[in-house]
């Protein structure tokens, strides 16, 4: 019960702006929950604290129903993020210029390029590290640049991972904070079946700023191509704030966004939010572009798919772990396999999951045979 009212909250908090409706049914939730620590370990795993601190400072009502203790937490989380804010834009101006002096084009990805772009202010939009695409040639040059300026990398990883698409993290503090940077060669991993890379890009790219330095941030089509993949992938847990990026992002460039291009060439944009749709209902401006679902929803709403590493890890019998990686969510699988959530899984279940499965397997063992055969 617990975990159901915990979802409701966070759904009803993963909104920039709270509907009159919403506030109602996020006061209600709030004035019954009891599990606390709980909630505040979900806010903070979804990405979602700074923002829920927003709502808080929007609309005083919500404060009564926080216990005082509780309430200052979340003021401590919130001021935690804007001095790692603070930290993070002095990391990234220091490297932006690094590159700059070597003539490396770095693109700004996720979080970083996202919380400059449709988020209020920075600090709304945690972020565990920071991304950067490079040109796959320059990868290496970038990782040692970063090595001049006092960031820890290896050159590159290891065993399953050997093929990865972005290498080791490169790590370094300042002013008593972890600061984590990946440089990228690719936008996406190679569990999923496409790439964006500084060689296949499908728009022009956008130039904003970071404390006056020049940066560059995907092209619309691109940055929903990136945020539907990289959400929906498998992962311990589908982030609510991922969602809220992909819609806002969606909703904010609504009227620059090539629909028609996107409906011919990327449909599984659309197919990704209509089913979002049934977690957190779509702004107005997106619905003639998607066309939403009347559908019933599918099981397992909010729910991804482990990575096969953690699925192995956890406890169990093989046969209960086998069950598990042929039976994802159905509302996974609908926006993974870029399936219609009116149309049947049939062909998704018996014969595309379990050949995905398949050549992730592949995949990793083949790199584990290349470091080897490199080595």
């Amino acid at each position: 019960m617990e975990n159901e009212q915990h979802a409701k909250l966070l759904e009803n908090i993963a909104s920039f702006e709270l509907s009159p409706g919403a506030l109602q049914h996020l006061e209600s939730n709030l004035s019954t929950l009891k599990d606390w620590d709980g909630f505040i370990k979900q806010i903070e795993l979804n990405g979602l604290a700074p923002l829920f601190n927003k709502h808080l400072n929007d609309h005083s009502s919500l404060s009564d129903h926080l216990p005082k203790v509780v309430y200052m937490q979340f003021k401590a989380l919130v001021v935690r993020h804007r001095l790692a804010t603070e930290v993070r834009e002095k990391a990234i101006t220091e490297v932006l210029q690094a590159f700059d002096v070597a003539k490396l084009q770095a693109i700004a990805l996720k979080g970083l390029a996202l919380a400059y772009c449709i988020y209020p202010s920075p600090s709304l939009r945690p972020m565990r590290d920071i991304d950067l695409l490079v040109a796959k040639q320059r990868a290496a040059q970038a990782q040692q640049t970063l090595r001049d300026i006092g960031y820890k990398a290896e050159d590159r990883k290891t065993g399953s991972l050997y093929d990865h698409h972005h290498l080791p993290e490169a790590s370094k503090t300042i002013d008593g904070m972890h600061m984590s940077l990946e440089v990228h060669h690719d936008a996406l991993s190679g569990d999923v079946a496409s790439s964006i890379a500084a060689h296949n890009l499908t728009e022009e790219l956008i130039e904003f700023e970071i404390n006056h330095q020049r940066v560059w941030r995907l092209g619309h089509i691109d940055t929903l191509r990136h945020l539907c993949h990289h959400t929906f992938e498998p992962a311990q847990r589908i982030k609510l704030g991922s969602i809220l990026d992909l819609v806002h992002y969606a909703h904010t460039y609504c009227d620059e966004i090539d629909w028609p291009r996107i409906r011919k060439q990327y449909p599984f944009i659309i197919n990704s939010l209509r089913c979002v749709h049934f977690i957190t209902p779509l702004p107005s401006n997106l619905m003639p572009q998607i066309n939403p679902p009347t559908c019933k929803p599918p099981s397992g709403l909010g729910k991804g798919f482990l990575p096969l590493s953690q699925l192995m890890q956890q406890k169990g019998s093989f046969t209960d772990k086998l069950r598990t990686m042929l039976t994802p969510s159905a509302w996974w699988a609908h926006i993974f396999y870029d399936v219609p959530p009116e149309k049947s899984l049939f062909w998704v279940r018996w014969i595309r999951h379990p050949a995905q499965l398949a050549k992730w397997l592949w995949r990793r063992y083949f790199a584990i045979f290349k470091e080897k055969l490199n080595s």
